[in-house]
């Protein structure tokens, strides 16, 4: 049980960096299984919420992660192909975790402003408790598609 928080830590050292392209150019990758389909970069980064400011766990997702996982939100939506396209309109869906300990289980989360990084992300959806893929993840983003 020891091992655990090690490699939660390990997973999450990387920068969460979806728009910036770091990780991509980088070669940080999770060391977790891939899915079924699909695959993800893990990272940690601020996020601030209002008043709240936060450290979080984040996901940068390819468009066949969640097709491939068979997963549905509890609130919300699941990532549009648009979403993956660079330059878009920002978007993030979060766990039930940080939806319930640290916006309150707020149902008007969806559609609300997440600065990261000092970019804006608007909240799309809320994944269900049983949803935790990979382990420890709080907020999902699409990976950009330069270039489609």
């Amino acid at each position: 049980m020891k091992l655990l928080p090690t490699l939660l830590s390990a997973l999450i050292m990387i920068m969460f960096c979806i728009q910036a392209g770091a990780c991509r150019s980088s070669g940080a990758t999770s060391s977790a299984p891939t899915p079924p389909a699909g695959s993800y970069t893990t990272g940690t980064f601020e996020v601030a919420y209002g008043t709240i400011i936060l450290q979080a766990s984040g996901v940068s997702v390819s468009p066949e992660f969640f097709p491939g996982v068979s997963a549905r939100p509890l609130l919300g939506r699941l990532f549009l192909p648009e979403d993956y396209l660079a330059g878009r309109h920002r978007v993030v869906i979060l766990s039930h975790r940080l939806w319930q300990q640290r916006l309150g289980g707020n149902p008007n989360a969806i559609g609300a402003v997440l600065q990261i990084g000092g970019k804006s992300y608007t909240i799309v959806g809320v994944m269900p408790l049983s949803f935790e893929i990979p382990g420890g993840a709080e907020i999902w983003a699409p990976r950009e598609e330069p270039g489609k």
